[in-house]
């Protein structure tokens, strides 16, 4: 989205209860931008205006954040509102962003604070202060994931840090109980995680001499287009693993490498030098482990004589080192 801080300033300008802002996008912790806005207020209680439990309230942010959205879409709305008494400026009179502190977890639209009080919501509430570099035993209860700032990217984070701790969570739960309380509630439940899926077994078995087109049930080939297929496959039969269709993504990568393969943008060679043969021989052996582990390190595209592309993926594969 293209996001102009500068129109998002002067709506908020326009509202009664700010005498004067600045609008950042801040990225305190890598890959998590998002927007903040530093608000001075007036001391006007007209229309709007802070409530009387002072500047910078729960109410206020709240009330800032619908009166930007009369008129601008979401992802321009900023997250955090920070009151300050003036806006720092530099020597020369203009604004020091620098000066601009990181916004705290009161500058979130929050709850009143309700201390978790079950062992999944302290979980929770860790989880949540870590992510989001908040102070520990300050998120609520009661608090709401993404109006503390969270977006969908920090939610497959928070669903690595709840495994940790034996928790199983999806990113569609995250979603549908956006609250401390009831994600909590939820994991207790055991309906948070969603149902197991199972994944099929492979229908070509080990070492198999020959592979027919009832192994194969993602691919439509015939026998004598697998039999071309296999013949390419070092080893033959035995060393596959399985045969299927290429992904969205991957008929993209294969278009541009047949539009000017001396030219494929996704083909990009480096030179790496090793001081000696045991950290050489070392990087092999952890080069040879990857291939182990990952299938697409194992895969290789076939286009010849075929009606449509397929990926063949072997069952191993040696890395030949050139010395």
């Amino acid at each position: 989205f293209r996001i102009e801080l500068g129109e998002i300033e002067a709506k908020l300008t326009e509202h009664p209860a700010v005498r004067s802002c600045a609008v950042l996008a801040r990225e305190d912790q890598p890959g998590d931008r998002k927007l903040v806005a530093y608000v001075v207020l007036t001391d006007a209680p007209s229309g709007g205006a802070p409530s009387a439990d002072g500047p910078g309230t729960p109410d206020h942010r709240a009330e800032l954040a619908r009166h930007l959205r009369r008129t601008l879409p979401d992802y321009m709305v900023p997250s955090a509102f920070v009151a300050l008494e003036r806006l720092p400026i530099t020597a020369n009179g203009k604004l020091d962003r620098k000066a601009l502190p990181a916004p705290g977890i009161d500058a979130y639209a929050q709850r009143d604070y309700t201390p978790p009080s079950t062992p999944t919501e302290r979980i929770l509430s860790s989880a949540w202060a870590e992510l989001m570099d908040f102070d520990e035993g300050r998120v609520s209860a009661h608090d709401n994931f993404f109006a503390l700032g969270g977006h969908s990217l920090l939610i497959t984070v928070l669903i690595a840090r709840l495994k940790e701790h034996g928790l199983d969570v999806t990113v569609r739960s995250v979603f549908n109980s956006p609250t401390l309380a009831d994600l909590a509630a939820e994991i207790d439940r055991g309906t948070a995680g969603g149902p197991a899926y199972q994944v099929p077994d492979n229908m070509v078995p080990p070492d198999c001499e020959r592979i027919t087109p009832e192994m194969l049930p993602l691919v439509r080939l015939g026998q004598a287009e697998i039999d071309s297929v296999v013949e390419k496959v070092p080893g033959g039969a035995p060393n596959v693993q399985d045969i299927y269709p290429l992904v969205p993504s991957q008929e993209g990568i294969l278009f541009h490498h047949l539009m000017d393969p001396a030219n494929d943008p996704y083909v990009i060679p480096i030179l790496l030098v090793a001081p000696d043969q045991q950290v050489c021989d070392s990087f092999v052996a952890a080069l040879q482990a990857l291939m182990d582990r990952h299938d697409v390190m194992r895969t290789a595209v076939v286009t010849e004589g075929l009606p449509e592309p397929v990926q063949s993926c072997c069952a191993t594969y040696a890395w030949r080192s050139s010395g």
